[in-house]
């Protein structure tokens, strides 16, 4: 009983501090990820294109 309501108030602290701050916080872990892959897709893109200069496909 004890645990389910220390699980209970942390979930409920969790979803007041995302809403307080408007969800600012969820659209940046979001912005992140996507900047991330796009970083790893570029940097693909990069790695082919100096493959086939080297001609070392």
């Amino acid at each position: 009983m004890n645990k389910s309501i220390k699980k209970i108030t942390a979930f409920i602290g969790l979803g007041l501090m995302l809403a307080s701050c408007g969800g600012h916080a969820t659209c940046a872990a979001y912005g992140y990820i996507k900047y991330d892959q796009e970083k790893q897709e570029i940097q693909k893109e990069i790695n082919s294109v100096s493959h086939v200069e080297n001609e070392t496909i």
